[in-house]
């Protein structure tokens, strides 16, 4: 009889008490470049449960002012990790900041450059042009950008030097902190050209008008093909710090690109409830239509690192060649 009453008693306990990973779950904070699709993965995470799975309670916050604030909400601790540009990230630790990178989200460049129609038509641009010719032809207009330093004012300052031209002086630069802004600044004729992230560009040209100048996600530059844009990161001491933390978000974010990729009309769903203002359609074309442009796993494909790397360091800090694989990539995202 006591061995009933005791077992009982267990079982009780056990029913009663809070799940045990529940009891453990550690908070931590994603600061966020901005809402452009290319982050999608994070958004997932959080709608599908697999961050709570791993035991994490997440506090995902969009930053103001782009990659600049997501290093410096990482630096000031008011961030765990960060959801971020590649490049910007490779330039700091180019300089000598400690990151690391935990996930990739995507395989290639999210760019998209728009222009106003009016201003194309003037200057003469085709679809079938050469890029460095849209440049020349752009030399003198106006260009919005989310951030001034940011990824995308980093691309496009960097082509700019490759096409021999001086990205300082012979295009006016100017920061507009929202896409849809973005568009509509460049739609009404305030600005010529927008520096924009997927799903935007494409969205500025269906909704706005707009014409494509260089769809860098479409594959305006094939060497760029398998490159790692856009990713997670973690400065290297809270990784040393806390190890554990770090290894589950990985995993996290492992069975939430699996998830993208064996369940698109429910990614699909989940994001239109993120972004309602966005057509599911337009949504679609992104997750199910260029599928294959998204990460499939977790894993920091060589490929993809020496890309954004060699970019870093052709164009902007020849201190980049220096930055190792096997140093800069947390080893669970490593390729065995």
């Amino acid at each position: 009889m006591k061995k009933i009453i005791g077992g009982a008693l267990a079982l009780f306990l056990v029913l009663a008490a809070p799940d045990a990973r529940a009891q453990t779950m550690t908070h931590v904070v994603i600061a966020q470049t901005s809402i452009a699709i290319g982050f999608a993965a994070v958004s997932i995470a959080a709608d599908e449960g697999f961050f709570k799975k791993e035991g994490l309670d997440v506090d995902i916050q969009l930053v103001g002012h782009g990659d600049p604030d997501v290093l410096a909400a990482l630096h000031s601790e008011g961030a765990n990790f960060g959801a971020m540009t590649l490049v910007p990230a490779m330039q700091a630790m180019a300089r000598g900041e400690d990151l690391r990178i935990v996930a990739p989200f995507v395989r290639e460049f999210v760019i998209q450059f728009v222009i106003n129609p009016d201003v194309a038509k003037k200057i003469g641009l085709t679809d079938t042009m050469p890029l460095k010719e849209k440049f020349a032809r752009a030399k003198g207009l106006t260009v919005g950008t989310l951030d001034v330093g940011g990824g995308l004012h980093i691309m496009f300052r960097s082509l700019a030097k490759q096409f021999g031209f001086d990205p300082e002086h012979d295009y006016n630069v100017t920061a507009i902190n929202s896409y849809p802004t973005l568009l509509a600044a460049a739609q009404r004729g305030q600005i010529d050209i927008a520096l924009t992230a997927i799903p935007y560009g494409r969205l500025g040209v269906q909704q706005e008008g707009l014409v494509m100048m260089a769809d860098f996600w479409g594959g305006a530059i094939p060497a760029y093909a398998g490159a790692h844009h856009q990713g997670l990161v973690v400065e290297a001491d809270y990784a040393a710090k806390n190890p554990d933390v770090v290894a589950r978000m990985h995993q996290a974010m492992e069975e939430t690109l699996v998830f993208m990729h064996t369940n698109p009309d429910k990614t699909v769903a989940d994001l239109h409830q993120r972004y309602q203002n966005l057509p599911e359609d337009l949504l679609r074309s992104f997750i199910v239509g260029d599928a294959k442009s998204f990460a499939a796993h977790a894993t920091v494909e060589r490929k993809g690192f020496d890309i954004i790397r060699d970019f870093v360091a052709q164009n902007s800090n020849p201190d980049a060649a220096n930055l190792k694989y096997e140093t800069v990539v947390i080893p669970a995202a490593q390729v065995k």
